[in-house]
């Protein structure tokens, strides 16, 4: 699959989809989906919120792109 700069993948664990509120409410794909275009962190923490039952494992690859991550290197 071919990736742009800018491009970002957020791949969560069941844990996260399945977390389930004290009424017995899951979290669920849409709201999975929405929170999903922030950090890694937030979604960890609003599935720990609504309720854990499970593990949360949340990580986001953001691809820069080599043309972008060689002027970052040459910068820092």
């Amino acid at each position: 699959m071919p990736l742009n700069p800018g491009d970002r993948f957020t791949f969560v664990s069941d844990g996260v989809v399945e977390a389930q509120s004290k009424s017995g409410e899951i979290l669920g794909f849409d709201r999975t989906r929405t929170l999903s275009r922030g950090p890694a962190a937030a979604i960890a923490e609003a599935a720990r919120t609504f309720g854990q039952f499970d593990d949360i494992t949340v990580v986001t690859v953001a691809f820069v792109g080599a043309q972008v991550a060689a002027a970052q290197a040459r910068t820092a």
